[in-house]
């Protein structure tokens, strides 16, 4: 997949459930085209210190994201690292807790309301 930035990278898609479906890039494939990556996200990122590389490439996410809602209506999205798990316990309404290490993507009328990481 060709990022915003112009340089390609393996990405992977799956479907998550039987709902759902996930787009991941490996963070392997990450670290070869942004130096910043090192050994996210292992050690203690809740000062945010990927958020510099993380919010270009989450917000791109949210986009696609909005382009499949346009043609799927989507109920709900979460943007982040391993957040297969994650979806399960997720809650689905409005508003997203405060503190989130993933994007939310929560439908709003046509829209897809975007939540970015704050960790």
């Amino acid at each position: 997949m060709r990022l915003p930035t112009g340089v390609r990278v393996v990405c992977g898609a799956s479907e998550a459930t039987p709902n759902g479906v996930s787009l991941w890039f490996p963070l392997g494939a990450l670290a070869r085209v942004e130096d910043r990556v090192e050994g996210f996200p292992f050690g203690d990122d809740r000062r945010g210190s990927s958020l510099p590389w993380r919010r270009p490439l989450d917000g791109w996410l949210a986009e696609v994201a909005q382009k499949v809602h346009e043609e799927v209506r989507l109920r709900f999205g979460l943007i982040g690292f391993d957040v297969v798990g994650e979806v399960k316990d997720a809650k689905f309404a409005l508003p997203p807790p405060e503190e989130r290490g993933f994007g939310y993507l929560v439908p709003d009328n046509d829209r897809l309301r975007y939540f970015a990481a704050t960790f």
